[in-house]
């Protein structure tokens, strides 16, 4: 069975996240308290690792998310037979460890109230704690929902869905990776390839095209609006695992066999969801660990064909558990 999170990424941009002017804090003993309780927010780099006693629980689902060069030595018996023994690439993976690894605090009061344990902090910054994208949220939500009702909106809500997207990517461009292109005759070849700024070139039927990294460029976008998104997102990830999934299904009853940044594949012994609650979660009465007040999952179910009983098509429904 499929869950695909709907709208992730929009729903993170309108979550409580880094404003206001940046402040460095100095390292000192209460820190890791001080997120704990709330007192403390922004961002924090850090070692992060799961301890072993908690390496059991954690098996299924590594909870700290990193980028790492995979060769193809990495690679399993299967996949090495479908690439070249050349193969380099950049993953995003979980692991059970970090190494200086910058952290939203929320992300890291989720750690920390795991069990995880953080060490060798080298960088801390505050921030305010406020939610300024929420009008622009549902401005998105509200065009989209109409676009879906009436086919007379529905232009309007496929552009709102762009708009939506491209908001918090746009505050992560990489103005590194920009480029000038030249295209110069052969007189000019020299002068060019000498450039401390050359990166490449390539020979045309008359000339050549250069191809020279940027010697200077402004950053002027708020990137921590992205990457509190991206932290947001998975911590959402890792919240429908850990406090939906796993508190109230046994994991001899559900596997996961996928996963993407915003949506999971998972296989479950049985169709019926009512079946597969924990008994001592069905009682009207039983304490969860999850807030009754705040809407906890929205996702879009959907059975794929022939692949459950009675499944003989698409169906698609809305769970909402809280």
């Amino acid at each position: 069975m499929g869950f695909d999170a709907n709208a992730l990424y929009l729903w993170a941009i309108g979550q409580p996240m880094l404003c206001g002017d940046h402040q460095r804090v100095d390292i000192h003993d209460n820190l890791l308290s001080d997120v704990l309780n709330g007192s403390f927010y922004g961002a924090i780099e850090c070692d992060i690792e799961v301890p072993d006693h908690l390496k059991s629980y954690f098996s299924e689902m590594q909870p700290v998310f990193k980028n790492v060069d995979i060769s193809f030595h990495n690679l399993s018996s299967d996949t090495q037979k479908q690439v070249k023994t050349s193969y380099q690439s950049k993953k995003l993976i979980g692991s059970f460890f970090g190494k200086k690894v910058l952290l939203i605090t929320d992300v890291l009061q989720w750690y920390l109230q795991k069990g995880l344990i953080v060490s060798n902090i080298t960088y801390a910054v505050r921030y305010e704690k406020k939610a300024p994208f929420k009008s622009f949220v549902d401005t998105v939500s509200n065009a989209r929902r109409a676009g879906d009702k009436s086919t007379d909106y529905k232009l309007i809500g496929e552009m709102m869905k762009l708009i939506g997207n491209s908001a918090y990517g746009k505050c992560l461009t990489n103005f590194e990776k920009h480029e000038t292109v030249k295209i110069v005759s052969e007189t000019a070849y020299n002068k060019n390839i000498r450039r401390n700024n050359y990166k490449s070139h390539e020979d045309l039927i008359e000339g050549y095209e250069f191809h020279l990294r940027k010697s200077s460029f402004k950053q002027c976008l708020p990137i921590q609006v992205g990457f509190a998104v991206y932290q947001l997102a998975k911590l959402r990830m890792l919240q429908f695992y850990y406090d939906f999934i796993d508190y109230y299904i046994d994991r001899s009853d559900f596997e996961y066999c996928e996963m993407d940044t915003d949506s999971a594949y998972i296989a479950f012994s049985s169709a019926s969801f009512e079946d597969l609650v924990k008994p001592c979660l069905k009682q009207p009465s039983s304490k969860t660990n999850m807030n009754c007040s705040v809407e906890m999952i929205l996702m879009k179910t959907f059975c794929m064909i022939n692949e459950l009983p009675g499944c003989s098509n698409w169906n698609i429904r809305v769970i909402r558990v809280c």
